[in-house]
């Protein structure tokens, strides 16, 4: 182990935590737009699309370089430290606050041991717990899930060129005393009970002819806790292996592809449209929702765990009309669906809280299929008719 990172007082010292829109990313590209930056933008939307649709066994891989100018690690022109630094819009709970610093000195810890070589043949390991000092409802308020306490495994090397990978799988049923198990099996001892802030402030530096990738540590993990389960769960709905997460991952996203570059370009237009932060944050909210919904209607497997029931009931039967032809009592089912809708993702908790996405859409329906030519398009909603743009065909509502 490295050494552990300070666990932050809770009181002061929270001026220089930035309140920002969500749209950082969006932001950075519309100073300067370059693919680079376009890149970051992507990487945004498909953090955020995956972190709502998955609940375990899905492994997200963010790629960055590093700049011997500002001697930091950058995305899109933009510093990782700068990036944490800056928080996140609902980052106000103390715990998450608390968390977000100590994510802070991890970063200058990579950075450290990128400069002084010592991540050469190794990788940095670390396990970001469930917080259990927060309340169901305070957890749920900042992104995390009580139903399965989800938490990450993050992994962080770079090559001898610069170039870091940081991947972050997706496990369930965060426990700190098996995080204490899994560190005395590595050697380490971090006692038998620690806080989940104790956890998350002691990243390993692991050797990678010991632990050569971070589905290696997931292994380790589900094999400590003497149960039949994969990622945590006993319930490994996608059928996802250890050894098949990373080619799993990989297919989830590209067959989501569309829909996440759709996004990336919606959070560029929100930024463009709304300067103020709080009423951009607002539009990406209501966009993600629906993004998040369309996925769930095409694909039904994810529509459980990304909106909770009874939205799921809903957007399955709203299918289920929609592959018979029955457009306009679909559309109904699925306005009910993102009616009673909550998505729980990156820090955040988004529901329409009575009203319908839909109605708040700019009269279109994200990413349908349509049963005529078959395209996956954006429907034309009005209050009588639905039509394709794409073969122009529509039907009564």
């Amino acid at each position: 182990m490295e050494g552990r990172l300070p666990v932050l007082e809770q009181e002061g010292d929270l001026k220089e935590l930035q309140v920002h829109d969500a749209l950082g990313s969006a932001r950075s590209f519309l100073e300067k737009p370059t693919p680079e930056r376009y890149r970051y933008v992507v990487d945004d939307a498909r953090t955020a699309i995956f972190e709502a649709l998955t609940s375990h066994g899905h492994l997200s891989v963010i790629e960055s370089s590093w700049n011997p100018v500002n001697e930091g690690f950058e995305i899109g022109g933009v510093l990782y430290r700068d990036m944490l630094q800056s928080g996140i819009y609902t980052a106000q709970h103390p715990v998450e606050i608390q968390r977000r610093r100590i994510e802070q000195k991890e970063e200058e810890l990579i950075e450290d041991l990128y400069k002084t070589g010592r991540l050469k043949g190794h990788a940095l390991l670390t396990i970001s717990p469930y917080p259990e000092e927060m309340s169901d409802f305070d957890a749920k308020n900042n992104g995390y899930r009580p139903d399965n306490r989800k938490y990450k495994l993050r992994w962080v090397e770079v090559d001898d060129f610069g170039d870091r990978k940081t991947e972050e799988l997706n496990m369930s049923g965060s426990d700190n005393q098996l995080f204490a198990r899994f560190y005395n099996a590595m050697g380490y001892d971090l006692g038998a009970n620690p806080t989940h802030l104790e956890v998350l402030s002691a990243p390993m530096l692991v050797d990678k002819n010991q632990i050569n990738k971070v589905e290696e540590a997931a292994r380790i993990l589900d094999k400590l806790t003497e149960k039949n389960v994969l990622f945590g769960s006993e319930n490994n709905n996608f059928s996802v292996t250890h050894e098949n997460v990373r080619a799993i991952s990989k297919y989830r996203e590209e067959k989501v592809k569309s829909e996440i570059i759709v996004m990336a370009d919606q959070l560029i237009n929100i930024a463009r449209l709304y300067p103020n932060g709080i009423k951009a944050f607002k539009e990406y909210e209501k966009y993600l929702l629906n993004t998040i919904g369309a996925i769930c209607l095409n694909q039904p497997e994810y529509a459980n765990y990304a909106l909770g029931n009874p939205a799921s009931d809903y957007l399955k039967l709203a299918k289920a009309h929609m592959d018979r032809g029955q457009i306009s009592h679909a559309i109904e089912l699925y306005e009910s669906a993102m009616a009673k809708a909550e998505i729980i993702v990156c820090g955040m908790r988004i529901a329409e809280e009575g009203e319908t996405n839909f109605e708040n859409s700019s009269n279109t329906m994200k990413c349908v299929t349509c049963p005529f030519c078959k395209n996956t398009v954006d429907a034309i909603v009005t209050p009588k008719k639905i039509k394709c743009p794409s073969c122009e065909k529509e039907v009564n509502r």
